[in-house]
C-alpha cells in the first residue's frame, strides 16, 4: 500500500510542480496518509522533481497529531527519510495531519490566488459550490494559525468526502480520498477562477514578462502591496514598482512588461511570474487585501522560512 501511494503522490506532485500556474519554486505540498504513517512533502523541495529524487516524508500520524498545533519544527515526528536533503517535513505539516481526508493538495495556484484576495469573494465561492464542499479561509500566517483556520472551516462544512478550501491571500486547498480526485479537484477549481487558460508569460531571462503583458488594473493590483507569503519572503516587502530604485525587485514598465532589478534567485523569478499571472486573472472591479506591514514582517524573519529561503536556487 506504502510504494502505491508515494506512487500516487509522485505522480501527482511532478504533474503540479511542472505547471507554474499552479506553484512557483519550492512552494505547494502533497500529502497522503497510510494508516499511522502520513506522506508529506518536504520543507524547500520542489514538486516538479517528485519522480527524479525523493521530496516526500513520512511522519508518525498519531504522535503529530499532538504535537502539530503546540510545535512549528516537526522533524521530531519523522520516522521516514528517503533523502537527507528532504528531511524537515513542509511548513504546513500540521493541516495536512489533522484533515480528516486521505489526501491533501495545496497549490498556490494563479486563479485561486487572485480570487482569495479579493475583500469580498463570496460571489467567486458561490461558483466553486459546483465543484465541491467549499470553506472560505481568510489569511493567516502559514502553520500553526493557517491549520487551525482550515480546521475551523473544516467544521462549518461538516463531514464529507471531499472538500476545496480557498485561502485568503495563499491559494487552493484540496482534500479528497483519492489522490486522482484530490487532483482532479485542484484543476476543476482552477478552471472555474481562472479567467481564461492562457499560459504564464515566458521569462527570457531579460525580461520577466514581455510589453503589453500588463494592463493599467493589473499594474495596480501588483504595486499596490504584498499579495501572498512567498512574495514576501522570496521579493520583499515591495515586490513590484514601476521604476527602478524603488526598493522592489520587480519592475513594470510604462509598456506593461516586468524587468527584474538586481539579481534574483531563479525561485523568486518563478514567484514572480505566478504573481504576474495572478493580476491577469484577477477581477478589476473587486477590492483588494493585502498583507499588511505586521504581516509581512513575520514572515520575513520566521525561522521555517530562513530554512526555507536557504534551499532556494
Amino acid at each position: 500500500m506504502e510504494r502505491q501511494l508515494l506512487d500516487d503522490l509522485n505522480r501527482h506532485a511532478a504533474a503540479i510542480g511542472r505547471d507554474l500556474r499552479l506553484v512557483q519554486g519550492a512552494g505547494g505540498n502533497l500529502s497522503g496518509k497510510d494508516g499511522d504513517l502520513v506522506w508529506v512533502k518536504a520543507s524547500g523541495t520542489r514538486l516538479a522533481e517528485a519522480q527524479e529524487r525523493p521530496v516526500f516524508v513520512g511522519v508518525d500520524g498519531p504522535r503529530a497529531r499532538v504535537d502539530v498545533l503546540h510545535h512549528e519544527d516537526l522533524r521530531h515526528v519523522v520516522v521516514e527519510v528517503a533523502d537527507e536533503r528532504a528531511s524537515r517535513p513542509s511548513i504546513e505539516t500540521a493541516l495536512h495531519v489533522l484533515l480528516p481526508h486521505r489526501f491533501v493538495f495545496h497549490v498556490h495556484s494563479v486563479g485561486a490566488v487572485a480570487a482569495g484576495a479579493q475583500q469580498d469573494p463570496h460571489a467567486v465561492l458561490d461558483r466553486l459550490r459546483a465543484v465541491a464542499p467549499v470553506g472560505w479561509v481568510r489569511y493567516a500566517k502559514p502553520g500553526i494559525a493557517l491549520a487551525r483556520s482550515v480546521l475551523a472551516a473544516q467544521e462549518r462544512i461538516g463531514a464529507t468526502d471531499e472538500a476545496v478550501f480557498l485561502l485568503g491571500n495563499h491559494g487552493l486547498l484540496t482534500a479528497a480520498d483519492s489522490a486522482d480526485r484530490a487532483g482532479a479537484l485542484v484543476e476543476e477549481a482552477e478552471r472555474v477562477l481562472r479567467r481564461d487558460d492562457r499560459p504564464l508569460p515566458d521569462d527570457d531571462g531579460s525580461a520577466l514578462a514581455p510589453a503589453g503583458t500588463l494592463d493599467a488594473a493589473a499594474t495596480r493590483l501588483l504595486t499596490g502591496g504584498v499579495l501572498t507569503p512567498d512574495s514576501a519572503v522570496f521579493l520583499g516587502s515591495r515586490p513590484f514598482g514601476t521604476g527602478p530604485g524603488t526598493g522592489s525587485s520587480l519592475v513594470v514598465t510604462a509598456e506593461g512588461g516586468v524587468v527584474v532589478d538586481g539579481p534574483l534567485s531563479a525561485d523568486a523569478r518563478e514567484i514572480g511570474r505566478g504573481l504576474v499571472g495572478v493580476a491577469q486573472h484577477a477581477d478589476p472591479s473587486a477590492p483588494v487585501r493585502y498583507l499588511d506591514e505586521d504581516e509581512v514582517a513575520e514572515l520575513v524573519d520566521w525561522e521555517a522560512e530562513t530554512w526555507r529561503r536557504a534551499m532556494q536556487r
